[in-house]
């Protein structure tokens, strides 16, 4: 997960960046961030997202994570998906 949020780190250096990574292993990790000038909170995208199908997640408006169960983590990723460009 350590690489994921590295990775992630990266990508939002970017303007116009908003990054979904996720890691299958053991429970569904998740990884939400954003560059700066987008206007998203991911935090609680990523926690409402997450809560609908069982999972937790936190962190900072800019850059959050979380997990899910596996089973869920598909369906779970295409509610942020929605949510993020329904947002924008």
């Amino acid at each position: 997960n350590k690489v994921l949020m590295e990775k992630a780190g990266e990508l939002i250096k970017t303007q116009g960046s908003v990054v979904i990574l996720a890691n299958e292993a053991e429970k569904g990790f998740v990884l939400l961030a954003k560059s700066p000038d987008i206007k998203l909170n991911s935090a609680e995208i990523l926690r409402d997202s997450l809560a609908s199908f069982g999972g937790k997640g936190g962190g900072k408006e800019d850059f959050a994570s979380g997990s899910v169960d596996i089973s869920k983590l598909e369906e779970a990723l295409a509610k942020i998906k929605a949510t993020i460009i329904s947002a924008l």
